[in-house]
C-alpha cells in the first residue's frame, strides 16, 4: 500500500488505526530512505501574521522553506520561548497546501514534514477531531523514525531520541496519555469520594490539545486525570460527587456577563443530577477571572452557592468592562463558601528545565531574586505593590529584573537563587509559586490574602509569608539570618514540590492525591490548618519583631541557632502578626 492508493488526502487520515505500526507500512513503501532532499528554494515573500518568511507557488511545484521552518525549530529549542503565530502559520499554509500536496512534502523533506506534523497535532484536533490526531502522530512517529536513516543537513529537534520538550510540544513527553494511547490509573487518596465524571457536549470541552498548555490547563489535566482515577465511577448513583469538565478556551470571551446568563446556565442544563443534587457538582475556573457573575451565582438564590469550586484564585477578580479593555477598574470579590484552591498548571518542558537546574543550596550564588518586575508606578487592573521591589534592585546578592522571554535563562536564574520572591499577580495568587517550589528556590509569599493549596502541608516548613507592603531593608535583614537555614528549608521545598506538579511520578504526591484528599471534608480543614497565621516565617519569629521595632538596630537579640542547625521549637509564629500593615 503506497500514498498513491488514497486520491483523496481526507481519506488518508480516516483509514489510518491510531499506531505506529500501521503507519509504518504505510509511509515505509514511499519515503526515500537514502538522502535528504529538503531544499533548495524559489522566490521568498514575508507573511505578516507569522513574522518570518516563507514561500508558496500556487500554480507551481510545492516550494516549502524547510530551512526557515528549521529556524523557527531552533529558536523554540535555545530560547525556550513561545514563537508567535504557530497555529496561524499551520491553519494559513500547511493544512491547507501541505496537506494537499502530501506526497510531494515527503519526497521533498520528509524531516521536515514529520516535524510540521508533530506541531500540528492540536490544529489537526481542532480542525478534525481527536482520531486525526492519532492518525497525526502515528504516521509523525513512523515517518520520524524512517528519517533517521537519512541524515539531513536541517536539524529538527523532535527527531533527536534525546528531545523531550519545547515551546512547540511544551508536553511532548506527555502526548501518549493526552492521546489516550497510554493508560495510566491515577491514585486518588483512599479514602476520597467517588466522583462522576460528566461526558458533556463537545462545545464545552473542544479540543483538549489546544486546551493543554500553559498555566490555565488544570482544567484540561484534572479532568483527564480524574477520569483515569481510582476514585471515578461510571454508575451515578453511587458517585458522592460529579464533576463537570469545561476548557477555559470553550466560550466565554471577554463578556463574561452574557456567556454566564446565556452559555453557562445552558450548561447547568444539561447536567442531568444538578437540579437535585448542586451542593454534589464541581466546578473548575483556572485562573482569577471567572466567567460567571460572581454575585449571581453565588447570592442567596445562586445556582452554584452550594457547589464546590475549584481555582488557584480564592478571590475572583470582577471588571467593570470586559476583560481587556483599556479602562476597565478590577477588584477582587469575596470567596464562595464551596471554594478548593488547586495549583496551577506548569508544562512538562518548562518543568523539566526547572528541575534541571534546581541545585543544591552550596552551589547558589544568588540570594535572593524576581523575574517580571514592573514600571515604578502602580499596576492598572489590581494593585499587587511590585513596585515596592524596585528597593531592593542592586542590593549585594539580589538578582531582580524584567520577565525573561528565554525560558532557560529564567530557569537558571532560579536555580541559581536560595529564595525567590512571589509577589501577587493580577489576582492574590501566582504561578511563580509553582516554578520556585519545582526550582528547589525557598518562596517568599508576598500576597496578603492568598490562600494556598492544601492547607493541611507544614508551609512554614518551606516558605516565607511576608506582607506585601513591607518589602524593604527590613526583609533583606531577616533573609540574612536565615540564610543559615537555607539547606533545610530547601531540604522541605524539595520534599513537597510534587504536591504542585502535574507530571509528578510519586502518584501518592501528585494535585489529584492533594485535592481528592481534601474533597473528603468538601475543602473544610479537620487537621487546625484553617487557624494558620496570615503570616509566618520559618524560623525566630522573635528576630522579625525585634527588626521591625528597632529598624536602626543591626543585631537582633536572642539565642543562636541549635548546634544541630535545626529550628527546634523555633517554628513558633507568636508575635509575627505585628507584621500586619
Amino acid at each position: 500500500m503506497t500514498l498513491e492508493d488514497f486520491p483523496n488526502w481526507l481519506e488518508l487520515w480516516t483509514q489510518l488505526v491510531p499506531g505506529a505500526r500501521g503507519s509504518l507500512a504505510l509511509v515505509k513503501n514511499y519515503v526515500p530512505a537514502e538522502k535528504c532532499r529538503c531544499g533548495p528554494f524559489g522566490p521568498l515573500r514575508s507573511h505578516p501574521d507569522f513574522g518570518f518568511v516563507h514561500s508558496f507557488h500556487e500554480d507551481g511545484p510545492l516550494d516549502l522553506p524547510w530551512d526557515r521552518l528549521a529556524q523557527m525549530d531552533l529558536l523554540a529549542q535555545e530560547s525556550m520561548s513561545y514563537v508567535g503565530g504557530r497555529r496561524d502559520f499551520l491553519q494559513t499554509w500547511f493544512l491547507p497546501y501541505v496537506m494537499q500536496n502530501w506526497q510531494e512534502a515527503m519526497l521533498e523533506c520528509p524531516h521536515g514534514t514529520a516535524f510540521l506534523m508533530l506541531i500540528s497535532l492540536d490544529v489537526m484536533q481542532d480542525w478534525m477531531g481527536i482520531n486525526a490526531a492519532h492518525s497525526f502522530f502515528a504516521v509523525s512517529v513512523a515517518l520520524g523514525a524512517l528519517v533517521q536513516r537519512a541524515p539531513c543537513h536541517l536539524k529538527f529537534s523532535v527527531l533527536d531520541e534525546r528531545f523531550t520538550g519545547n515551546s512547540f510540544f511544551p508536553n511532548f513527553d506527555r502526548l501518549p496519555f493526552l492521546l489516550g494511547i497510554e493508560h495510566l490509573q491515577w491514585r486518588c487518596h483512599p479514602e476520597s469520594p467517588k466522583v462522576f465524571v460528566y461526558e458533556v457536549d463537545d462545545r464545552w470541552t473542544h479540543c483538549h490539545l489546544c486546551a493543554s498548555v500553559g498555566m490555565p490547563a488544570s482544567d484540561v489535566w484534572l479532568h483527564l486525570m480524574l477520569s483515569a482515577s481510582t476514585c471515578r465511577t461510571s454508575f451515578a448513583e453511587e458517585a458522592d460527587l460529579f464533576f463537570v469538565p469545561r476548557y477555559r478556551q470553550s466560550g466565554a470571551g471577554t463578556n463574561y456577563t452574557t456567556w454566564y446568563r446565556t452559555e453557562f446556565m445552558q450548561l447547568l442544563g444539561e447536567l442531568k443530577h444538578f437540579p437535585a443534587r448542586p451542593q454534589d457538582h464541581i466546578f473548575l475556573f483556572p485562573e482569577e477571572f471567572w466567567p460567571i457573575v460572581v454575585d449571581d451565582a453565588f447570592g442567596p438564590d445562586g445556582p452554584l452557592r452550594t457547589s464546590v469550586i475549584l481555582s488557584p484564585e480564592a478571590w475572583p477578580v470582577s471588571c467593570s468592562m470586559p476583560v481587556g479593555a483599556s479602562k476597565q477598574v478590577c477588584a477582587h470579590t469575596p470567596s464562595p463558601p464551596g471554594l478548593i484552591v488547586i495549583p496551577s498548571f506548569v508544562d512538562s518542558y518548562r518543568r523539566l528545565e526547572l528541575r534541571k537546574h534546581n541545585r543544591p543550596v552550596s552551589q547558589r550564588r544568588v540570594l535572593l531574586c524576581f523575574l517580571g518586575l514592573e514600571g515604578t508606578g502602580r499596576s492598572a487592573t489590581t494593585e499587587n505593590y511590585r513596585h515596592l521591589l524596585h528597593a531592593l534592585v542592586g542590593e549585594p546578592g539580589v538578582h531582580i529584573e524584567a520577565f525573561l522571554t528565554n525560558y532557560r535563562e529564567y530557569a537558571q536564574v532560579m536555580g541559581n537563587s536560595i529564595f525567590c520572591l512571589i509577589p501577587k499577580g493580577i489576582g492574590t495568587w501566582t504561578h511563580r509559586l509553582f516554578e520556585a517550589m519545582l526550582a528547589g528556590c525557598i518562596p517568599i509569599i508576598l500576597s496578603d490574602d492568598v490562600q494556598l493549596p492544601f492547607p493541611d502541608l507544614p508551609w512554614e516548613t518551606f516558605s516565607l509569608k511576608w506582607p506585601m507592603r513591607r518589602v524593604d531593608q527590613r526583609l533583606m535583614r531577616y533573609l540574612r539570618y536565615l540564610e543559615r537555614m537555607a539547606p533545610e528549608l530547601k531540604a522541605s521545598v524539595d520534599k513537597h514540590a510534587c504536591w504542585f506538579d502535574y507530571h509528578s511520578e510519586d502518584h501518592e504526591c501528585t494535585p489529584l492525591f492533594g485535592l481528592t484528599r481534601q474533597l473528603r471534608s468538601r475543602g473544610m480543614a479537620d487537621d487546625g490548618s484553617s487557624a494558620r497565621e496570615r503570616f509566618w516565617v520559618p524560623w525566630r519569629p522573635e528576630i522579625v519583631w525585634h527588626i521591625l521595632a528597632c529598624s536602626e538596630c543591626m543585631e537582633p537579640p536572642g539565642r543562636e541557632p541549635a548546634s544541630d542547625g535545626s529550628a527546634g521549637s523555633d517554628f513558633s509564629h507568636a508575635g509575627v502578626q505585628a507584621l500586619v500593615p
